[in-house]
């Protein structure tokens, strides 16, 4: 379930943060932390959390390790090896230019 996932990654991940990020000057490969400016909640990062979400709910996987899911079917020897790769990339790009869509209609 999800929430072990977030459960097992709190337990690395925090104290390890206490430990050491918290307490550097700076990181290790940049010449100082980056933290956000804006804190508000607008409507294009609502919508686009909300997008996220209906999309991974419907795909049922997170879509970093589907993509990396993916890679099995790309080196089958099967006559649609690249079947599922090619509808992944087809939507993958479409949602793209979707959401370019979205965002100049939004800046309005």
């Amino acid at each position: 379930s999800l929430a072990f996932v977030m459960g097992g990654g709190l337990m690395c991940t925090f104290p390890v943060h206490q430990m050491f990020i918290s307490k550097m000057a700076k990181p290790l490969a940049c010449p100082s932390f980056k933290h956000p400016q804006n804190s508000d909640l607008d409507k294009k990062l609502v919508l686009g959390a909300v997008l996220f979400g209906i999309g991974w709910g419907i795909g049922g996987i997170c879509p970093g390790p589907m993509i990396a899911g993916l890679l099995p079917f790309v080196y089958r020897e099967e006559a649609n090896r690249g079947y599922v790769f090619a509808v992944f990339a087809i939507w993958d790009v479409l949602g793209i230019y979707a959401a370019r869509g979205v965002k100049a209609y939004l800046d309005k």
